[in-house]
């Protein structure tokens, strides 16, 4: 495992206070030995390569088509990490894995339920047609994306989150997989002990201070 400081992971340059932008510089980086990925940080090289002990894979083996993330670098210079799931890429803080210290959680081991989840919506798309559904609480979007990439125009899916910052991402993770957002719920306040309507879905069940956007994937 080796330490670089190539073009391949060069920060954005960034504006200075005279309006100027200062040039971007390279930053050290690691490269994995199997699939041949950009990684930040040493710790994260360990994991990532112990994600591939764990599967089994080799350099010889590896063919790319397995969830495996990657990381590249975000706008403000920090490392994001890209998580492949069911051909669903999605953008993870890098402190995704601790619950309350990041706005966007993200739980690897929730993939077998989120595929079950969408087993069921796929056969419940077969009887009732149109179907709309809603994936409340969205974090990054993971499934609400996988649903609206995979079932396509059998399902109009709509996609929500408290935070605004989950909502950014969800968003950008739309753009990320070609999904065009074909809106989102204004600036309306649901009242307190009231429930407002999202999209044509029935009203939820729970009291807000504030609105909750919303975005509808196509």
């Amino acid at each position: 495992m080796c330490i670089c400081h190539l073009p391949c992971r060069q920060l954005r340059p960034s504006p200075s206070p005279n309006g100027d932008q200062a040039p971007g510089r390279l930053v050290a980086h690691y490269h994995c030995v199997v699939c041949s990925v950009t990684i930040a940080r040493k710790t994260d090289m360990i994991s990532h390569l112990k994600r591939h002990v764990n599967k089994g894979e080799t350099e010889a083996s590896y063919s790319g088509s397995s969830d495996v993330p990657f990381e590249e670098s975000a706008p403000s210079g920090q490392a994001y990490e890209i998580m492949k799931e069911l051909g669903t890429n999605v953008q993870l803080m890098p402190n995704h894995t601790t619950p309350q210290k990041t706005d966007t959680y993200f739980n690897r081991k929730m993939k077998i339920n989120r595929q079950l989840v969408f087993c069921s919506l796929a056969v419940l798309a077969e009887e009732r047609n149109p179907l709309e559904s809603l994936d409340a609480f969205g974090a990054t979007g993971i499934m609400g994306l996988q649903w609206a990439k995979h079932l396509r125009n059998a399902v109009k899916v709509t996609i929500t989150d408290i935070n605004e910052v989950c909502v950014k991402m969800i968003r950008e993770n739309c753009n990320l997989n070609h999904i065009r957002v074909e809106g989102s719920r204004g600036s309306s306040r649901v009242p307190d002990g009231g429930a407002g309507d999202v999209d044509g879905c029935p009203s939820l069940p729970w009291r807000s201070p504030r609105w909750m956007p919303t975005l509808s994937c196509t």
